[in-house]
């Protein structure tokens, strides 16, 4: 994808978000009960803050991931569902903006073998079993965005920042749902909100916690008492 630079008008922001979101603030718009969507429109980082950065950690940024920071610094897109005359926060979808991309300093897991040149920094921690993070390899050019769980195991989720933006897009922000991409175990509650809002997702061995004999979750019918019942904060 290639990313303007930060000094456009305000009416060129607006079709960069827009082309940046591929325009997923209508089609949530169009699903009955979701209200209060907030786009953040950022603005671009400078390129002083950039070099900055990238002194601060003795990293150079892959220049897909400046791009993005020049053109937009972090994102947010977020959602609630209005049920029973009260407003639910559901989706978000964000990317931390540069001064919280933060290194990772515990150890981790992977099925890869990375020396000490491998780097990871914090993307999201909005997950209730983990983060997402950039991994960045010095020497090289190249990045990518992985899951760090709470055991430290890193999962790869996407080869670059833009496949990864483009997932999130695609899951609309529902709680865990990297957790889905990589056909790991759902709350049962998240699998409640993915039956309702997104069936096309659900996992097919997914089926209720309730008895083994009962059918997968049925499609769009929500079980109100979830709202009540989670209290994981987002």
């Amino acid at each position: 994808m290639a990313y303007p630079v930060a000094n456009f008008n305000d009416q060129l922001r607006s079709d960069f978000y827009r082309y940046l979101t591929l325009d997923l603030s209508t089609y949530l718009q169009s699903i009955q009960g979701i209200v209060d969507l907030k786009l953040d429109e950022k603005y671009g980082c400078e390129t002083l803050a950039l070099l900055h950065w990238e002194q601060l950690h003795s990293i150079l940024l892959p220049d897909e991931v400046k791009n993005f920071y020049l053109a937009s610094n972090g994102f947010e897109l977020t959602w609630k569902f209005r049920i029973a005359d009260h407003n639910y926060p559901v989706g978000k979808m964000h990317i931390n903006v540069l001064t919280e991309l933060c290194p990772v300093n515990e150890p981790f897991k992977s099925p890869d073998k990375y020396d000490g040149s491998t780097r990871l920094f914090v993307i999201d921690t909005n997950f209730s079993q983990g983060s997402v993070v950039l991994l960045i390899t010095k020497g090289t050019m190249n990045s990518s965005v992985h899951y760090l769980s709470s055991q430290g195991q890193l999962h790869q989720i996407a080869e670059s920042l833009t496949a990864y933006l483009r997932l999130m897009l695609l899951y609309m922000g529902l709680p865990d749902w990297p957790l889905v991409h990589l056909k790991m175990e759902l709350s049962y509650w998240n699998k409640q909100l993915y039956a309702y809002f997104a069936p096309y997702l659900s996992h097919p061995n997914w089926k209720s916690e309730e008895t083994e004999n009962r059918t997968a979750y049925p499609v769009n019918v929500l079980d109100k008492s979830i709202f009540k019942a989670n209290k994981t904060p987002r």
